[in-house]
């Protein structure tokens, strides 16, 4: 009787395996403007340091675990291998990136990453706009927990970003940018003249307002990443009357946004990427919702100017002067 037990359980467990296999694959991708919930989604995973990380909720390997996707080996046995100092070049968005060097896994978590140049060649300029949390249904192995995002007023996060950001990319392309618009899952080290990240905040208590926006705190390429927030801040406060939040909600998960964390994930910017993230106001406060969700074409200009006053910057002399005050 307990062989035949075990038998049946055996059997039942592979069909359901196989049926919820078929159902994945025959599975379509949801429209820009609708997200599927994943049915294990759950909140992001933290550190000691309230640092977010996509820690997997079992300890079964997944099909990406610890692998490079192009090449199949081990991770580890590419970042061991030493770059000789070349700093990484491939097409945009794709391509296959050659190894960090030793010298990136080297350190705590926080320490920064290796100074680079900035990744700047001659040419149209290129920006990476991610609306986070979108498409959050189906992500990489290495960062399937992230978090969905907040809510209120009818409104989930991820549709207030992608609002904004396709508002954004249009003035961005009017003004002759390329615009890559990203969701959660970025490409393998994306490379861009900029990468912005768009959310919307929320808090409990549904009391604070405002605007606030970081660099990564292990940046490569700091003076760069600097100007960046500082044009964003000037043109964004500037076009939207927007209050701007204190800095000490300024968060660890802003700050080691996972998006920024080269050291320890694929699918995130790439050494010498510009890159920033922004929360554009809070989805929990009533003042900032409205304003966000109606008068969406007004805070995408504010991010727009913000990112082709950085973009007019010759990042090659003086990040700290901005050419069109002098």
């Amino acid at each position: 009787m307990t062989a035949l037990r075990f038998v049946v359980v055996l059997f039942a467990g592979a069909l359901a395996f196989a049926v919820l296999g078929g159902l994945t694959t025959a599975a379509q991708p949801p429209s820009l403007l609708q997200s599927t919930p994943s049915p294990v989604l759950v909140a992001s995973t933290l550190d000691d340091d309230g640092v977010q990380l996509a820690i997997p909720t079992t300890s079964a390997p997944g099909p990406e675990t610890g692998t490079d996707p192009d090449l199949g080996s081990p991770l580890s046995s590419k970042l061991e291998v030493a770059s000789q100092g070349v700093f990484p070049t491939f097409p945009l968005p794709d391509g296959n990136p050659p190894p960090l060097g030793g010298a990136i896994s080297s350190g705590s978590f926080r320490d920064p990453l290796p100074l680079s140049p900035v990744w700047n060649p001659p040419g149209p300029k290129r920006v990476g706009l991610q609306a986070g949390h979108w498409l959050t249904y189906d992500l990489p192995f290495e960062i399937r927990n992230l978090s969905p995002g907040s809510s209120a007023g009818g409104w989930a996060e991820w549709e207030v970003n992608l609002l904004l950001v396709q508002n954004t990319a249009r003035l961005l392309e009017e003004a002759g940018v390329d615009v890559d618009i990203l969701p959660t899952t970025i490409p393998v080290r994306y490379r861009a003249q900029a990468f912005l990240s768009i959310h919307a905040d929320g808090d409990t208590g549904g009391a604070f307002r405002g605007y606030k926006i970081a660099r990564t705190g292990f940046s490569s390429i700091p003076e760069a990443d600097d100007a960046f927030v500082r044009a964003l801040y000037d043109e964004y406060g500037a076009a939207t009357g927007l209050p701007r939040d204190s800095d000490s909600r300024i968060s660890r998960r802003m700050v080691f946004y996972y998006a920024f964390n080269t050291r320890r994930y694929q699918h995130s910017v790439d050494l010498g990427t510009p890159s920033a993230i922004i929360e554009t106001g809070f989805l929990t406060s009533p003042i900032d919702r409205a304003f966000l969700t109606q008068r969406p074409d007004v805070a995408a200009r504010g991010i727009a100017n913000g990112i082709l006053r950085f973009l007019s910057l010759d990042l090659g002399r003086d990040l700290g002067r901005d050419p069109q005050s002098s």
